[in-house]
């Protein structure tokens, strides 16, 4: 990608990159924030493993976290997920020994 590009590009690439960073960059490039969106899709699976078995598996997912961040999902995938999974949760919030009656 970058060997297509002008000295002129090169220097606004840089100078983009100096201004808002790496993740920025990742924002300007692939429309989302990959970290977040990781972190996001994390919170939410780990949160399912302590409501269905009570317990937390650190290491589970990680090779789907990893394609997060290599942006193999979508920015709607993402959304996608979130809005299933954010159903799904609460209604195993509701039926979960955890929920305080």
């Amino acid at each position: 990608m970058l060997d297509d590009l002008t000295n002129e590009e090169l220097q606004e690439y840089y100078i983009l990159f100096k201004k808002i960073g790496k993740r920025g960059m990742d924002v300007k490039i692939n429309e989302y924030d990959s970290k977040y969106a990781m972190h996001l899709v994390r919170l939410l699976l780990q949160c399912q493993q302590v409501l269905e078995n009570g317990d937390l598996d650190l290491m589970k997912d990680k090779e789907l976290f990893k394609s997060i961040r290599r942006h193999e999902w979508k920015e709607q995938d993402i959304k996608d997920f979130f809005t299933e999974k954010d159903k799904y949760l609460e209604k195993l919030y509701q039926e979960s020994s955890l929920h305080p009656r």
